[in-house]
């Protein structure tokens, strides 16, 4: 195989592995794993458009988005979790 028919889909793979682990924490460290995922599938675009950058790219941008309405859900109703917690006696 000649060294341009060689392509590297590692960068898409960690963009999508990042990406998976992003939508199930849904969560701060989702927005972390995200982004972090996002950039690693974007090096793979660049390089190769292949399946695996532009599956990873959706895949962290649904995890960021997930996690930033969890994180303003946590904001906005945290608050009532506590009274409920108070409310069943729950130490």
């Amino acid at each position: 195989m000649k060294k341009e028919e060689m392509r590297d889909n590692s960068f898409g793979i960690v963009g999508v592995v990042f990406g998976i682990l992003s939508v199930l924490s849904v969560s701060a460290v989702g927005v972390v794993l995200g982004a972090v995922g996002l950039v690693f599938s974007i090096v793979q675009n660049k390089r190769f458009k292949e399946k695996w950058g532009k599956a990873g790219i959706i895949l962290n941008a649904i995890g960021i988005v997930l996690g930033i309405v969890a994180i303003v859900l946590y904001i906005k109703y945290g608050g009532y979790l506590n009274q409920i917690q108070q409310l069943q006696g729950a130490p």
